[in-house]
């Protein structure tokens, strides 16, 4: 295992934040879309609609099937481009250094650290890694951008070192 790792230059775009959230948010509340989708098919095809034919409430299911879809893409897509727009972080480079003291963070307006124990899970969406804090915060790293010689076996190492699950 490295015992200092290196990610220089990481710059997250839009389409990949958004990616990385809309896994994240379905990982986590799918249950919730379900439940909705069930409620709206349930009243559908059981409410006091006994005249309706098989035909008619096919289309509705399938008209609101698509609507809820269209709606929770639209809205998802609004909130996380205001969310990716108003967090400087993401809209410059930068440098994360992985030690055993913790996450240090540096970029041309910021510089900060953490301690491993503020992070509890991380999450690898592609070849980015998520590591999330209590309040569903954390860190975006670039696996691509790890310098030589640490590779993303390191990363991995050091992270179950440390007990951080990775989802």
């Amino acid at each position: 295992m490295q015992s200092t790792i290196t990610i220089p230059d990481v710059q997250i775009s839009f389409p990949e934040f958004r990616r990385i959230q809309q896994h994240i948010l379905l990982r986590q509340r799918w249950w919730l879309y379900a439940l909705v989708l069930g409620y709206l098919l349930y009243t559908t095809w059981f409410a006091d609609t006994a005249s309706s034919s098989v035909l008619f409430k096919a289309g509705i299911s399938t008209f609101l099937i698509m609507l809820m879809v269209g709606v929770l893409m639209f809205a998802n897509r609004v909130l996380l481009k205001h969310s990716f727009s108003k967090i400087p972080l993401y809209q410059q480079p930068a440098t994360y250094t992985l030690s055993e003291s913790g996450i240090a963070l540096r970029t041309p307006l910021l510089q900060s650290s953490s301690a491993w124990h503020t992070v509890h899970s991380a999450r690898k969406v592609g070849d980015w890694y998520f590591l999330a804090n209590k309040n569903q915060q954390g860190y975006l790293l670039d696996s691509r951008r790890i310098q030589a010689p640490a590779t993303e076996a390191d990363l991995r190492a050091l992270l179950q070192h440390y007990g951080i699950a990775i989802l």
